[in-house]
């Protein structure tokens, strides 16, 4: 039964691992969609009327994964949704404001990109109408949320100027790649799980294992399965990786608390010759 389950979930995970991504390209494409309105409805925003001008904006219409992005839904809800990302686009300081990105040191291309954050951050992160229509078909939508607006804007700080990006996957495998990596990281976390418990409670000092949060053992325990099992990721990295997310999903002190408790773990595993990374997994 308990495999049975374990497949269950796994199937799921990778369920919530294609939402993610279709909805990263879903965003792109409805951010890239608003220069074409604000250039056919001038009128209607004056004070964003410079962003039919956005050379940023512009990258995203040549990039082919992203235009595909309409048989991945209505079309016809495509406009509402651009026309409710302005409606809130209206209303931002910084994007109505636009003399005080023109007037930094940055470079033309540079302060497009600072306007698309900004264009992303406050017009389409806030759109009602567009998170409703996410929603119903991600029922992971509130936990997604925080990972895709990452995502995006980790995408928008890549672009280039006078090229054409790739499309914004985690891999280029996606599907192999990391179906295969989040299964293995959930499988091993769960069937090992109370072994690493026992390490967690070893470093909680005074604290009783109990009375630690459950948010913040479940993410210390994967921690440890990164640190051990996956040769290629720097243990630096899955620090700082666990560190954020007990920063996003729990509470103000669990993440200088998490990461005190995976600071000592990594001493004694190393000490103990446990975590052996590979020459990849050795950098950083």
């Amino acid at each position: 039964e308990n495999e049975k389950d374990l497949i269950r979930v796994k199937s799921f995970l990778q369920k919530d691992i294609r939402n993610i991504e279709e909805n990263v390209l879903r965003f792109l494409y409805v951010l890239g969609r608003c220069r074409n309105h604000i250039s056919e409805y001038e009128a209607n925003y004056p004070s964003l009327s410079y962003l039919k001008n956005n050379s940023c904006l512009a990258q995203l219409q040549n990039v082919e994964a992203i235009q595909k992005v309409p048989m991945l839904c209505d079309p016809y809800q495509i406009p509402q949704w651009v026309v409710s990302i302005l409606q809130k686009a209206k209303q931002s300081t910084d994007l109505v404001n636009s003399d005080s990105i023109t007037q930094s040191n940055q470079t033309a291309y540079e302060q497009d990109k600072q306007t698309l954050y900004y264009l992303m951050r406050d017009g389409l992160m806030k759109s009602k109408l567009l998170q409703e229509f996410t929603e119903q078909g991600d029922c992971m939508w509130t936990e997604n949320k925080p990972i895709i607006r990452n995502i995006l804007n980790k995408y928008i700080k890549s672009l280039l100027p006078d090229t054409i990006p790739p499309a914004p996957t985690l891999s280029s495998n996606w599907e192999n790649e990391y179906t295969d990596f989040y299964s293995q990281l959930f499988e091993v976390s769960v069937k090992q799980g109370d072994s690493y418990l026992e390490w967690i409670s070893k470093y909680a000092d005074k604290w009783n294992i109990e009375r630690v949060f459950l948010i913040d053992k479940i993410i210390m325990k994967i921690a440890l399965v990164e640190f051990i099992h996956f040769v290629d990721i720097p243990v630096k990295t899955t620090l700082n990786e666990y560190i954020e997310i007990a920063k996003i999903y729990s509470t103000r002190q669990s993440n200088s608390f998490v990461n005190g408790i995976l600071g000592k773990a990594v001493e004694e595993l190393e000490k103990q010759n446990k975590i052996r990374k590979s020459a990849r997994g050795s950098l950083g």
